[in-house]
């Protein structure tokens, strides 16, 4: 079955899509995951030169974006341009903090003894040089890579309470990756207050 581009004003086919098998994604997302761990090895000054290009090509063919926006979505020219200018600074902010944002901080584990699952599985790692992590959110998904030889070993994380990231959020601490990997997520933004007359 083909996946097909429809302009939403006018109901014209822009373009067609073969739909690919099972075992072509698979093969996708495996080859994914393979590059990625070799780009985590990439040095930072190195993986920025792609961020810096991909905003660089957004910039030079920001109104060939909007225009395709325009067509498949019926985003407004304007609106379309300004999305495609916004990503491009993402891009080169990204290029520019990244190592700042992912290089582990001492501080960050201060807290050793801390009740959180995840704070003290990233302190056990720092000792391991070169320790690969993955996170799954399926239990059996973590056995199977164990059992298929994919991993050494699978760690079962509880989810932290609201209670815990409340404590952590009023101290001001940075929590430990992944201390929030868990799902269903609250919308991005979402605040919550408690109404009172």
């Amino acid at each position: 079955m083909a996946i097909e581009s429809v302009n939403p004003a006018t109901g014209e086919r822009l373009a067609e899509f073969p739909e690919m098998s099972r075992t072509q994604v698979d093969g996708i997302v495996a080859e994914a995951a393979r590059a990625q761990r070799e780009w985590a090895r990439t040095p930072f000054a190195a993986r920025a030169l792609p961020m810096r290009r991909a905003g660089a090509l957004l910039r030079e063919r920001a109104q060939e974006f909007a225009r395709l926006m325009a067509l498949e979505m019926g985003k407004p020219l304007k609106d379309g341009a300004a999305e495609v200018t916004k990503c491009a600074w993402v891009c080169e902010w990204n290029a520019d903090n990244a190592e700042r944002l992912l290089t582990p901080r001492e501080e960050t584990y201060a807290e050793a003894g801390s009740d959180l699952d995840s704070s003290v599985v990233a302190l056990a790692i720092g000792g391991i040089p070169g320790a690969e992590v993955r996170y799954v959110h399926d239990w059996q998904a973590a056995a199977g890579a164990v059992r298929d030889g994919d991993a050494q070993a699978a760690l079962l994380l509880r989810p932290v309470t609201v209670a815990q990231i409340s404590e952590w959020a009023h101290a001001r601490r940075r929590m430990p990756p992944k201390s929030t990997y868990f799902h269903p997520k609250p919308r991005t933004g979402m605040v919550f207050r408690t109404v009172e007359d």
